[in-house]
């Protein structure tokens, strides 16, 4: 296994001289690749991902500062460090720094986008899966219930990556892989045998129930 490598990012940002200390400041990127990060300011470690590294593929990074770390009109030296693996790389999107009152928006807007919607959407799903699943029950000989429930059930499980960290134990990380990764593989088989059982039962109905040659 190849080591680890580590990448530094850095900008400078001056402070405003009329910086009201009750205010705080907000360092922030809405994408980054790579396994971890930590984010430094003149040389002091302020802030890590090490308790959620597992989740940096799909989390912004969002550093708030209070007026404990930079005074007013002071310059600023911020250095983002990336954990990465050779094998796959680093990247970090534009980053932003200024007040957190402005980029608070962006941070929420980026946080529904990315986890919030997806949790809503599994929630959603599995609620579907499981009336869908309750209607077949009833209705054994409708396997187009069956199949809709099973692909609901299918794409909620894909969306627990969005919602749900990974594990540091080997066999529980194998195990969540070997069930989410496939699920998309699922989700689109079962929904093309939905599709062709739909397909089947409106040919059904619209073929006529007489004899071309005696029909008016």
């Amino acid at each position: 296994m190849e080591p680890l490598g580590l990448a530094w990012y850095q900008v400078h940002y001056q402070v405003p001289a009329d910086w009201d200390p009750s205010d705080q400041l907000m360092i922030y990127a809405p994408r980054l690749m790579g396994d971890a990060w930590q984010t430094r300011v003149n040389d002091r470690v302020v802030l890590d991902n090490l308790d959620d590294w597992r989740m940096t593929w799909n989390r912004p990074l969002a550093v708030n500062l209070d007026s404990s770390h930079f005074r007013a009109g002071e310059p600023l030296t911020i250095a983002i460090g990336i954990v990465f693996e050779p094998q796959s790389g680093h990247a970090l999107s534009r980053i932003s720094v200024g007040p957190a009152g402005r980029l608070g928006f962006r941070l929420a807007l980026r946080d529904f986008m990315q986890f919030v919607m997806p949790f809503a959407c599994s929630v959603t799903l599995l609620a579907m899966g499981v009336f869908f699943l309750l209607f077949w029950w009833s209705r054994r000989v409708e396997r187009i219930h069956l199949l809709l429930a099973l692909s609901c059930i299918a794409w909620c499980v894909f969306n627990l990556q969005f919602v749900l960290p990974r594990r540091d134990d080997a066999v529980l990380d194998g195990l969540y892989s070997a069930i989410t990764a496939p699920a998309i593989t699922w989700v689109m088989w079962l929904i093309y045998l939905f599709v062709l059982q739909l397909d089947k039962r409106f040919s059904a109905s619209s073929r006529s129930p007489c004899r071309p040659s005696f029909c008016s």
